[in-house]
Formats: structure tokens, sequence, C-alpha cells
């Protein structure tokens, strides 16, 4: 029992040190979260990424208290207004793996090379 306290004071010590030591993270201000780059793909460069989440909010409230209003039960209100909530979120992921075969393309070539270049390099392993 020891060991294991002492261990865990180690390892609790080894990442206090670290935080202190490691260099500040450096966040860029210039850059687009993921939401507006999925919200430009889409072609709408007019909303910010926090409206989406705003517009989202109140269509999963607005969803949830109509389904109370329909069922009187709250954890049915609530499943829907999670889905009501997140649906916006899931059609942007869908309309950019739609809109992006590009994308696709590349990433699958790039695939292709890392095994074609892992299989030779096993050729010549074994060779």
């Amino acid at each position: 029992m020891g060991a294991l306290l002492g261990l865990t004071f180690g390892l609790g010590v080894l990442l206090v040190w670290l935080g202190w030591t490691a260099p500040p993270v450096v966040r860029r201000t210039g850059r687009r979260s993921r939401t507006g780059d999925l919200l430009a793909e889409a072609g709408i460069e007019g909303v910010t990424a926090g409206q989406f989440f705003v517009i989202s909010g109140v269509l999963g409230l607005v969803g949830g208290l109509a389904m109370l209003a329909a069922s009187r039960v709250w954890l049915v209100a609530l499943s829907f207004a999670v889905i009501t909530a997140l649906a916006p979120r899931m059609s942007f992921h869908s309309l950019s793996a739609a809109a992006s075969p590009r994308r696709k393309r590349l990433r699958i070539l790039r695939l292709c090379l890392i095994w074609a270049n892992t299989g030779s390099m096993l050729a010549a392993l074994f060779l």
C-alpha cells in the first residue's frame, strides 16, 4: 500500500512539475473553428459558429417544449430536445462529406501510398 501511495504521489509531483515547465499553448486567433469551416463549405458564410450554436440550442428548446406539451413526459421531451438540437450539426457533417469528394479521393490516395510504401519496406526487410 505504501508503494502505491508513493507512486501516486510521485506521479502527481511529476505532473505538477510538467505543468509549470511546459511552454504555454499559443492559440491561433485568425483561424475559424471546425464548425465555421463546415459552414463555409456548405456555402453559409454569413453565419458564425456562435450563431449556429445559439440557433441549434433554440431549436432544441422549442422541440423539447413542443414534445413536453404533446406527451407530458420529461424524459421523452429531453430526448427530443437533444435530438432537435443536434440535428443541424449532423446535417452539416453529412453535407460536408457529400460536398468534398476531392478531399475523400486525396485521403484514399494518401492511404494507398502509405500502404504501398509499407509493403515495399516489408519486402525489403524480408528479402
